[in-house]
């Protein structure tokens, strides 16, 4: 009877790995396979690079702090309000970030980032820069395909996903540099010494050379030893492509998307920081995609068409993006 069961149980086991592996390879074949209905973003293992670049313009408006010791609590910290509202600067915002995704089964995928910031402030009446660089945080996330609609006889060029993602920002980057006053300045930091939390759903659908995509993702942190805490960001987003070119070896596609993108206060030791940090922007965004075998390349320019902030906040000019991926 035991040997039965056991018998009876590994052949289940080997019916099951045989079903998984031929899906696995069902779902390579058309991964390799470059057609107007691929999902360039999430259907494959890859690796690779990106490239991010805003830019904001505004009355010269900053605050920064002591590097005090927390243990000390509040005794020893004050903050520096920097305000001259006849000057106006520049502030552009860089990283350069390492990309890999790897996809386990037909339904969970695993990514991380590692993220190069560089900050860079303007003043053109002084005639100077302040620059800070360094390592960010490392991000660390999942994708579960909680819903696939495979293509049907009736629609055989139909397909729908819908996926849950969990990512989580590790305190990795530098968060404590220290300017010429020997005080520390948060928002030139390439870290935020902070845990984050970034839950999001996605939905995809594509049909023939058509496809659309919308994301909705929140994302919030922890306080840092220092007690400060960037503010929660409510993003959503929405994109039409179209495939403009396919051949055998090579895709185009061309896209234009909506980004709404809601950030609120910062916090330091549960209060408003002194500075405008909350804004709401809605931005018009075409998009390019080209792919020529398993090198993928995506291009996007952000256009803010509308803002909503302080009169002494900065305004976003542009927020521009890159990304060059070799699937696996």
């Amino acid at each position: 009877m035991t040997a039965k069961l056991n018998y009876i149980i590994i052949c289940f086991l080997l019916i099951f790995a045989s079903q998984e592996l031929k899906a696995q390879e069902d779902n390579k074949t058309r991964n390799l396979s470059i057609s107007p209905n691929s999902y360039f973003t999430s259907d494959s293992s890859s690796i690779g690079l990106a490239f991010k670049n805003h830019q904001k313009e505004g009355p010269n408006r900053f605050f920064t702090f002591h590097d005090h010791d927390p243990k000390f609590g509040a005794a020893n910290f004050h903050e520096h309000l920097y305000l001259d509202p006849f000057e106006e600067i520049t502030e552009r915002f860089s990283i350069v970030q390492l990309e890999a995704s790897y996809q386990l089964n037909r339904r969970i995928k695993a990514n991380i980032e590692l993220p190069w910031h560089t900050s860079t402030r303007i003043f053109p009446i002084e005639d100077s820069i302040k620059r800070q660089s360094g390592i960010g945080d490392l991000q660390v996330g999942f994708q579960y395909v909680l819903y696939e609609e495979a293509p049907r006889l009736q629609s055989s060029s139909l397909r729908q996903f819908l996926i849950g993602e969990i990512q989580l920002g590790i305190p990795t980057g530098q968060y404590r540099i220290k300017d010429a006053e020997n005080d520390i300045e948060p928002h030139l930091q390439p870290g935020t010494g902070s845990l984050a939390f970034n839950p999001a759903i996605l939905y995809h659908i594509d049909y023939k050379k058509w496809a659309f995509n919308a994301k909705a993702a929140f994302r919030t942190y922890r306080p840092n030893i220092f007690q400060y805490r960037p503010g929660n960001d409510w993003h959503l987003h929405s994109r039409i492509r179209f495939a403009a070119l396919q051949k055998t070896n090579f895709a185009l596609e061309t896209g234009l998307a909506v980004h709404w993108w809601r950030h609120e206060e910062d916090l330091m030791n549960k209060s408003l920081t002194g500075e405008e940090t909350s804004f709401t922007t809605f931005n018009l965004m075409p998009t390019v995609n080209l792919q020529y075998r398993k090198l993928i390349i995506e291009i996007s320019h952000q256009i803010p068409i509308m803002q909503q902030q302080g009169d002494s906040a900065l305004q976003f000019n542009y927020i521009s993006q890159a990304k060059l991926k070799w699937q696996l």
